[in-house]
């Protein structure tokens, strides 16, 4: 029996361009996204785009790219991807993330005793955000998708967060 690995649309945000391609993570997406032994996640059919004004190409176009995990501040399923099978943590909170550039509001998925003060957990990389919408806060040449049903978000990228009343 061969096995069969979801693909999926994404958009990567770096703190310097913004990516559009195709995603393979090798099985469950969570746990792939947050596996230490890769250092990189490798992406198909890649349009890369400055996000940030001052550079001399509009976009570079490959057939692939593989990218530092560490540089991602988030990588984004659009809409009409198809989730099903995701597992994330059932409990949620209302939650505003803020990096360099972005503001980001979404559902976190947590564990159901975690307090407010301290939502992000240390053993994962990669925090599941569903309904997520994303404020740039400064002037970007290249503007990321708004509305996002699911992020996997960088935690090395988080300067801070706070819990808000929807």
């Amino acid at each position: 029996m061969e096995l069969k690995l979801a693909t999926f649309d994404v958009e990567v945000v770096t703190a310097q361009f913004l990516l559009h391609g195709s995603f393979q993570p090798r099985g469950e997406l969570f746990t792939y996204l947050n596996d230490r032994r890769y250092l990189s996640f490798h992406f198909d059919n890649v349009e890369f785009i400055p996000i940030l004004a001052g550079y001399r190409v509009k976009a570079i176009k490959q057939a692939s790219l593989n990218m530092n995990w560490r540089m991602v501040t988030y990588i984004a399923w659009l809409e009409g991807a198809n989730l099903e099978g995701i597992q994330l943590l059932q409990s949620k909170r209302p939650v505003t993330f803020y990096t360099n550039t972005l503001a980001i509001r979404g559902n976190l998925h947590v564990n159901l005793d975690a307090y407010e003060n301290d939502l992000i957990d240390e053993t994962r990389d990669f925090l599941a955000v569903s309904d997520a919408a994303v404020y740039p806060l400064r002037s970007l040449a290249a503007k990321p998708t708004q509305k996002l049903p699911l992020m996997g978000l960088n935690r090395h990228h988080i300067l801070g967060y706070h819990v808000y009343e929807p």
